[in-house]
């Protein structure tokens, strides 16, 4: 069993940024439509924040890793990407349940949840080796 380092096993910062704004988008027009069903067009404004807030952070973490990218500072880059990941999400809740009524009552937190899901989730699948994967497949056929 060969082991790779985290350089080879990650993809680079372009396509991670292109999955992410690709799973962004996806999920506020889902959201969007949710909010739709639900609410009509008065909570559209809530899945939008949501995900505005959640790409800002993943795109923010991806920067941030980037940076710190030397295997000396492996822990550093792990504690600013989760950070910058998780902070505007959780400032955009505590801003929006200082205030009353508007986008809490929308299901900000709900949403909110839902796309940091989705932002785990592109992050997680940009950062295995699949891409590495699937460029063997695609070379085999």
């Amino acid at each position: 069993m060969t082991t790779t380092s985290t350089a080879q096993a990650n993809a680079p910062p372009s396509r991670r940024i292109a999955v992410l704004s690709a799973a962004m988008a996806v999920g506020a027009i889902v959201g969007c439509g949710v909010a739709w069903g639900l609410t009509g067009p008065g909570g559209l404004f809530a899945p939008l924040v949501a995900a505005v807030a959640c790409w800002g952070g993943g795109l923010a973490a991806v920067a941030a890793e980037e940076r710190l990218r030397a295997r000396s500072r492996l822990q550093a880059a792990l504690l600013a990407g989760t950070g910058l990941r998780l902070g505007p999400a959780v400032v955009v809740a505590l801003a929006a349940r200082l205030q009353p009524g508007g986008l809490w009552e929308a299901g900000l937190p709900y949403y909110l949840g839902g796309f940091y899901i989705v932002l785990l989730g592109a992050e997680t699948v940009t950062r295995l080796s699949l891409w590495r994967l699937m460029g063997q497949r695609a070379s085999v056929r």
